[in-house]
This record gives C-alpha cells, structure tokens and sequence, in this order.
C-alpha cells in the first residue's frame, strides 16, 4: 500500500508543477500557474487532472500524463492487491503447518532432552546457563483450569512440574486440566523463531538441528 500513496504524491507533486505551453493562453491574465483544482482532481483519480487540461488546452503531453499516471495507479492497485493474497495464502500456510506439527505438551515432555547433548549451548543464555523452560522472556499463553496462563508466569514451574508429571503417567493432560493454547500472531512468531520452543515440534531432536 506504501507505493500507492508514493505514486499518488509525485501524481500531485507533478500536476501542480506543470506549465502551460508558453503559445497557450488557458486564462485572460498573464499566469499560466496550473490551477489547484487540477491537483484536487488527481487526488480522487490519479490522472483526472491532466486529463482536464488536456481536455481544456488540446495539448498532447497533458494526456499522455493522465493515461501514464492512470496507468501506474491501476497496475500498482493490482500489484498491491495480488501480493496480499499471496501474504494471506502464505500466512494460512504456515499455521496450518504449526498447528499440525506443534505441540504444547510435546514441548513439555521433551523440553530438556537437548541438555547435556552437545547441542545444549543453543539454549545457554548470555552468562552460559542452560535456559530452563520459562525462563526466556519469550511465552505461550494458554488456558489451564479456566485461567489464563503465560508460560513465563512466576506459578508455571509448578504447573510444569505438574504436567510433566502426568504426562509421563500417560495422563491425558489436555482433557484432564482443560489447557487450551492460544494461537495468536504472537504464538506463531514464538514457535518459530526462539530456539526455546524447538522442542515442540513433531521432527524436535538432534538430527534436526541446524546451526547457522
């Protein structure tokens, strides 16, 4: 959309520093200055205001502006508008992909498997200590019990000591304390971009890690 407000300010910027032909008198007076009316024009179509001069003083150059500024505004509307599709269907794409292949409990149960691999200092943080779960500044929020949970609460080593627990019983946790995760833009963002959720994923072990 940045382009087409772009485009639309040279549109102005344009039409209102045009000159009449020096044979053309367009006024009784002596200024040939555009009129602002002819910017104004532009404003509500791209090309509108040239074409009014073209249409009052007969000069080509004038329609040739209009049709070119027509021209850009309608293929930069187009462009806008194919590439939000794009961003739309990509976007869908991707939270298909991490809703059928992120778990919260998998991240849960399989959190600390990559401590004491030689993988482990992915998740060292500035001072060289394993980063335990919970205690990055990044989070996933979900419900648990009718209460709304971030997995950087002060309370959730508990909770998380708990489900690991149950977990590791065969509990089916998700039926069993009602957690239900809130796959916001910020949840999409997190899972797939801070090492700490690396775990979560179906494919989550050390033949999958890629350094960089």
């Amino acid at each position: 959309m940045k382009i087409v407000y772009i485009i639309l300010f040279f549109s102005l910027l344009f039409t209102q520093s045009i000159y009449l032909d020096n044979n053309t008198d367009l006024y009784s007076n002596s200024d040939e200055r555009i009129s602002l009316k002819y910017p104004l024009y532009s404003a509500i179509i791209p090309g509108l205001g040239q074409y009014q001069l073209y249409k009052e003083t007969k000069l080509f150059n004038h329609k040739i502006r209009a049709l070119s500024f027509f021209a850009i505004e309608t293929l930069s509307i187009g462009f806008n508008l194919s590439f939000r599709e794009q961003h739309v269907n990509e976007k869908g794409l991707y939270k298909k992909f991490a809703n059928n292949n992120w778990d919260f409990v998998n991240w849960i149960s399989s959190y600390n498997d990559f401590h004491g691999t030689p993988y482990e200092n992915i998740w060292m943080d500035p001072n060289g200590s394993y980063t335990q779960i919970g205690e990055s500044s990044h989070f996933v929020q979900f419900l648990y019990d009718g209460e709304m949970k971030r997995t950087t609460d002060d309370d959730f080593l508990e909770i998380y000591s708990t489900l690991l627990n149950d977990i590791e019983n065969g509990l089916d946790v998700y039926e069993e304390y009602s957690i239900s995760v809130i796959k916001d833009q910020h949840f999409y963002e997190n899972i797939g971009k801070y090492n700490e959720f690396f775990s979560g994923w179906s494919d989550a072990d050390t033949n999958n890690i890629i350094i960089e």
